[in-house]
């Protein structure tokens, strides 16, 4: 099968150091197509010129997205983005998404991972800025009734409702648990005996919308050392917060996000108001296949679909309170036999990932 990809609000190529999850999770999802040799996978995208002679993963081939006015791949993925106009400057390359995405023939997958990122109309944002004029509502518009969409949110009727915001047609909607893919390539980190921080936060602030859960389990802890990683900033936070406050890391590319999971004892995984109970983080994974130990907010995972089915981590690793979090990792600082138990009930879980079971499910909703 030969499939091709587009990528919404982003440059995905291999050549580039990327500190962002989504392209990430881009890479991971055609990698995992590649694992079967008669797959093809063909990305369309902005290519600079030092990345042109860039030797790509086997079976993935990159392609400048200027030089095509049609794909002929056998089915067409388009993962999840924003497409934005920076000072209302034009954005050919993504702009061209949407025209290759009307001109596609055969079936077309939307890559829905992120909630707030479901597939959205830009004619409106075009036909006003001085270069809109170069594009007619017909190449841009998606009127199409034949998109199907791939999601690992498992509430069906928000899903459904983020779409018809958007006036799309979506044909069919098929569930993929798409945060488990940090576990396709990659082998489990052991426990770090003494980790450089006592509790880490890796991620981003997403305008504000996780702010209340930030300050709720990661602020006000009196003798740890709380850092942040990433873009967020102390100054981000517009409301009041606990001292001490957290320190505040640079971002670190991609591929070196497992060593800073590894060197701390634990990490909340928090969503917001669009995640709690509607979709799961690829951190909860990250955390337990890394080697820190993975406290998850309770209203993130309200069922407890991670560890539910396993009552020592079910008592211990969900926290609904600053407080819960304070006891967890003062007891871990404090008792090294128990951090080494909850990681060995956490590599259970992840040791039953089969990724061949994995790239299978995923293929058979394409079609293959």
């Amino acid at each position: 099968m030969n499939v091709g990809v587009l990528k919404l609000g982003g440059r995905l190529t291999w050549a580039a150091t990327d500190k962002t999850g989504g392209i990430g999770e881009a890479k991971a999802i055609c990698e995992l197509i590649a694992m079967r040799d008669s797959n093809t996978v063909n990305v369309y995208t902005k290519v600079l010129d030092k990345e042109q002679s860039f030797e790509n993963p086997q079976n993935i081939f990159v392609h400048d997205i200027s030089f095509f006015d049609e794909i002929k791949d056998d089915v067409l993925l388009v993962f999840n983005g924003n497409v934005n106009f920076f000072g209302g400057a034009e954005a050919p390359d993504q702009i061209r998404n949407y025209i290759l995405m009307n001109r596609f023939k055969g079936k077309i997958f939307y890559i829905y991972i992120d909630p707030e990122l479901q597939l959205k109309q830009i004619y409106k944002s075009i036909e006003s800025k001085d270069w809109g004029s170069k594009y007619s509502r017909d190449d841009l518009e998606v009127t199409r009734k034949d998109i199907e969409v791939i999601t690992s949110m498992y509430d069906k009727s928000f899903r459904c409702e983020k779409f018809k915001k958007s006036r799309i047609n979506v044909n069919k909607f098929h569930f993929f648990p798409f945060e488990k893919y940090p576990l396709i390539n990659n082998i489990p980190l052991r426990l770090k005996k003494n980790p450089k921080y006592d509790l880490i936060y890796m991620g981003t602030f997403r305008g504000g919308k996780r702010q209340d859960k930030m300050i709720k389990y990661y602020f006000g802890h009196e003798g740890f050392n709380t850092t942040f990683i990433g873009k967020t900033k102390l100054k981000d936070f517009k409301k009041n917060y606990s001292e001490p406050v957290p320190k505040f890391l640079p971002a670190v590319p991609f591929d070196k996000i497992r060593y800073e999971i590894n060197n701390s004892l634990a990490h909340v995984c928090i969503g917001d108001k669009a995640y709690d109970g509607r979709i799961l983080t690829p951190r909860i994974y990250e955390s337990m296949l890394f080697g820190t130990v993975c406290l998850i907010d309770a209203q993130l995972d309200p069922t407890q679909l991670v560890f539910g089915m396993r009552p020592f981590l079910q008592k211990f690793n969900y926290v609904w309170a600053k407080s819960d979090v304070h006891h967890r990792v003062t007891t871990l600082k404090r008792e090294f036999q128990l951090r080494q138990d909850i990681l060995g009930f956490q590599y259970s879980i992840i040791h039953q990932f089969n990724v061949q079971e994995y790239h299978n499910d995923f293929m058979k909703i394409l079609g293959s």
